[in-house]
């Protein structure tokens, strides 16, 4: 049997031809609505696209604004009870939620942006809550 041998550049042109029907005609739906602006985590911080915040040690951030959207995320306590919000711009608080206390502020940030900072927290830890959000409120800086 004889192998069929092809000079260098046909051989690339063959594979690359080969290749074309992976390529999709269309974008797939689910890159057509990408999560937004990025943001970075590290071990005491997390950084916005506008903002940057100290987080408490053991919480979670959630990223909850939707593509194109100002950055909201939520900082949630271990337990679960505890929570709260760093929103960009201004924004108004949410009803509430029953035997939970909330409060709202905003920082104005260095370079005139605004920070809508949202805490909850059920009223037997409201004293001590209080404390956690000063500390996050106070250490929202501009990026």
């Amino acid at each position: 049997m004889t192998a069929l041998r092809l000079p260098g550049a046909a051989a690339v042109l063959l594979l690359l031809a080969a290749c074309g029907p992976i390529v999709p005609a269309t974008v797939p739906a689910q890159l057509e609505a990408t999560p937004g602006a990025p943001i970075i985590l590290s071990e005491t911080r997390v950084e916005a696209e506008t903002f940057s915040s100290a987080y408490p040690d053991g919480w979670r951030i959630v990223k909850a604004s939707e593509a194109g959207a100002p950055v909201r995320l939520v900082l949630v306590s271990p337990d679960d009870s505890l929570s709260i919000t760093l929103a960009e711009g201004s924004v108004d608080a949410d009803d509430g939620v029953e035997g939970m206390r909330s409060e709202r502020m905003t920082v104005t940030l260095a370079d005139d942006g605004v920070v809508t900072v949202i805490g909850q927290a059920p009223d037997e830890a409201w004293d001590d809550f209080q404390l956690v959000l000063a500390y996050v409120a106070a250490s929202i800086s501009a990026r």
